[in-house]
């Protein structure tokens, strides 16, 4: 079932087998493997079923150093997490993302990709998703044969958008129906409670903005939460280790990374029509599969650069009325219907001549239309390269209501993720030009001016890296089975993990870390 913790008035201990610290994908996910089990999950939720003002002042942060703009635009503190942000784009990582690269500092899994990607069926199940294939091997989506592109160089990729991605709206009827999950919104944990002997987690404080607070005694304790706030939790638990749970080794809130996009360039199809059928999104039984280029392992090991992957996308005049229909698309299918909406759609017929071939791509091919008066561009997503001083740390003047010291992200990306993304470039524009596919006009600075390259890029809102896994704790701040260092029963179940970031989206790696999270703890409880 699911309450609001700010009208609670029960005892001021809650005892249950579970907890789940967040509601977003990771704790929908773990939550929804024990439903009508014989353990008791209790899932925290520090938002309400929508999102308030109030309640996200309390992720606001400090940024020190190089700007990052998703410490706020690209967390959601509600029911749904940040899936009530996101498009529901999922690809997993490539194989080279988790192994150790000699040229990488700090790289490689404590883990196979085998142990992550036999959870992909379930991940797959719970976004509603129904290939198990991102490889351009998925012949039903392509409509021409590929380009014959160095395999040594590039590979073609398509990720898949979920159909349903705010899994908080997708999965509330279930939540309220189960008999054994108690959901409870407006339920700030501020402290986790670490036992006499230092060991464990004994319990955890919760707190409502309107007065009622509680102890949450469990089993085993999931912190759920994302890169940020996982790393800010642990920190500021501080009552039985001074320097936070999970700590000894300052290890915590290090190694923060986020994928960077940088601009490359424009392209210039040498036929228009043959590059759209090429990248155009498609859909196939309602999913949309995106197309991408991503550097090939070979590439990476000989050019001893990250992972990189890019997005080839037409961009046209928000005044365009192909342009207008799509924003008034977005505002239907959100339910929005307002004077801003109304004059779009007036645009979109008065400026329309695009809408019936857009139309007709859309329902009888079931592909994305680009307009032929877009600008065509090439745009890289890199890899940031894990970094021990790119870090979130506690504020030493700042504290939120509750009294927990705000967020301080110290956001350091090294020039390697540009340089990376300069490669890449490069060999897309060389590659495209071989085939015959397209010219593209590179909009980077030379690879010799390190002081442009380096400023290049904006955060993606993907926050990993801040409690790495690894074997030992001198190297990270939890095990391989994502369990922190030294305490027997609190684990972690966020992109935190991550001690790479590869180039892909976080959340479905994430997601199949979460489903192995709870065969351990199946292991562990039963």
């Amino acid at each position: 079932m699911i309450r609001d913790f700010d009208e609670f008035d029960g005892p001021p201990t809650i005892a249950t087998d579970i907890c789940v610290i967040g509601c977003g994908a990771a704790g929908i996910a773990l939550a929804r493997e024990f439903s009508g089990s014989a353990h008791r999950v209790t899932v925290l939720e520090g938002g309400g079923a929508g999102r308030e003002d109030e309640i996200d002042d309390l992720y606001r942060s400090v940024v020190d150093g190089r700007q990052h703009a998703g410490v706020h635009t690209g967390r959601a503190r509600v029911f749904g997490g940040t899936t009530t942000l996101w498009g529901g784009q999922a690809l997993p990582l490539n194989v080279l993302d988790m192994q150790p690269r000699e040229w990488v500092p700090y790289s490689g899994w404590p883990i196979t990709e085998a142990e992550v990607s036999c959870h992909y069926p379930k991940v797959l199940e719970l976004l509603k998703l129904q290939e198990n294939d991102f490889t351009a091997s998925i012949s039903h989506i392509r409509s021409r044969p590929l380009p014959p592109f160095s395999p040594d160089l590039l590979q073609l990729v398509y990720s898949q958008w979920s159909p349903t991605p705010d899994l908080g709206a997708t999965y509330r009827k279930e939540m309220i129906a189960s008999q054994n999950i108690d959901v409870w919104l407006h339920a700030n944990v501020t402290e986790l409670l670490v036992d006499e002997d230092a060991t464990a987690i004994s319990a955890v404080e919760v707190r409502s903005l309107k007065g009622p607070r509680a102890i949450v005694s469990a089993k085993v304790f999931v912190v759920c939460c994302g890169g940020i706030e996982t790393a800010r939790l642990l920190l500021a638990s501080r009552s039985k280790f001074p320097n936070g749970v999970g700590n000894t080794n300052d290890l915590v809130g290090r190694f923060f990374q986020d994928h960077l996009a940088i601009p490359c360039g424009i392209i210039l199809p040498r036929n228009r029509k043959t590059f759209c059928n090429l990248f155009d999104q498609s859909f196939h039984r309602g999913v949309k599969f995106y197309p991408k280029l991503v550097t090939a392992p070979r590439m990476q090991k000989a050019a001893r650069i990250l992972s990189v992957i890019g997005n080839c996308y037409t961009q046209v005049d928000a005044d365009v009325g192909i342009q207008q229909a799509k924003s008034v698309a977005s505002d239907l299918r959100s339910r929005r219907w307002n004077r801003v909406t109304a004059r779009r759609a007036l645009g979109a017929l008065r400026g329309g001549r695009e809408l019936i071939p857009a139309a007709w791509r859309f329902f009888a091919r079931r592909r994305i239309y680009s307009s032929p008066s877009g600008t065509m561009y090439l745009e890289a997503h890199a890899e940031q390269e894990p970094n021990p001083s790119s870090r979130i740390v506690l504020s030493q003047e700042e504290k939120d209501i509750f009294g927990m010291p705000r967020s301080v992200v110290q956001w350091r990306p090294s020039l390697a993720s540009a340089l990376s993304a300069s490669v890449f470039a490069r060999t897309v524009a060389a590659e495209f030009a071989r085939v015959g596919l397209a010219d593209v006009e590179l909009t980077l600075p030379p690879e010799g001016d390190s002081g442009a390259l380096e400023g290049l890029g904006t955060d993606l809102n993907h926050h990993i890296g801040t409690a790495r896994m690894s074997e030992t704790p001198a190297q990270g701040v939890t095990d391989p089975h994502c369990r922190v260092h030294g305490l027997r029963n609190l684990y972690i179940a966020s992109s935190a993990l991550f001690p790479t970031s590869g180039s892909s989206n976080p959340t479905f790696t994430l997601l199949a870390l979460t489903y192995r999270i709870a065969a351990e703890l199946r292991k562990v409880l039963d």
